[in-house]
Parts: structure tokens; sequence; C-alpha cells
């Protein structure tokens, strides 16, 4: 990693992991878990080993009885964003934070910035709504009973 992905990564988790003035966590863990898992899918992020642990975690929560295909695991994850969309403040704290760093950046950021605008979407109802995956295939096969 080099020393402005260093930075990004530390601006990252430092957002993720934010208290406020009663030292109290911004965002709940489920926040953050499905946060890392909505930018997997829409960013198509590589499942890092440290992310490893957050694309466990929501599967395990989901608590599929069967191994689902491809195709059935993408209705899976879009339904799950549906009913259970991502904080919006998160959502624009990141917004916010991206177009700060594209701002200050040279032209090498483009194609990060058409990636956070992917994730970010507002509804007629003028919500932010969840990303929805592309149909793809996923990089992990999740095994069953793993949390």
């Amino acid at each position: 990693m080099t020393q402005d992905n260093d930075a990004v990564a530390e601006r990252i988790k430092a957002i993720l992991v934010a208290k406020d003035k009663n030292g109290e966590y911004v965002y709940s863990k489920q926040e953050v878990r499905d946060f890392i898992v909505a930018a997997i899918f829409e960013m198509r992020l590589p499942v890092t080993p440290e992310l490893q642990g957050s694309v466990h975690s929501f599967f395990g929560d989901l608590g599929l009885t069967e191994e689902p295909t491809p195709e059935e695991m993408v209705e899976i994850v879009r339904g799950y964003f549906r009913e259970h969309p991502l904080n919006p403040t998160l959502m624009a704290e990141f917004t916010s934070w991206g177009r700060s760093v594209l701002s200050s950046a040279d032209g090498g950021y483009e194609e990060t910035a058409e990636k956070i605008a992917a994730i970010r979407t507002v509804g007629g109802d003028g919500k932010v709504h969840p990303p929805v995956a592309e149909e793809k295939q996923p990089d992990v096969k999740l095994k069953r009973g793993l949390t």
C-alpha cells in the first residue's frame, strides 16, 4: 500500500469508527457491516481477510438454510438492502469526504469518483436508497454455517 492509500484507509476507518461527544460509536456494528458489504458488491471490492468477517456476519445473519446460486445471492442482497437501507448520514459522510478528496487530487481519481457515486442513489422520495448490485458472480463462495 502506498502512503496515499494508507491515508485513505485510515480516513475510511476513522469515519466508520467515529464516536460522538459522549464516547459512543456514531454508527452501529450492523450499519458499518452493511456499508462494507454494499461497497463490496457495488464497487466490486476484493474480499480481503480484513473484510471477510463482515461478509460472513452479513450472510450468517440472513439465516440461509441452503447455499444460494449467484443469481439467488444477488436477489437476496437486493432484498436485504430494500428492507434495510444504508444509514443516510453514513452515506452522506462518505460522499462529502469523497468529493473533498477528489477536488484536491489530480485526474487519477476519476474512476474512484464514479464508483463512489454508484453506491449513492436518491430516489423520487428524496431518500438515499441502498445500492443495487449488478447481476454478477461474487468473488466469494460462502460455506454454510459460517458467521
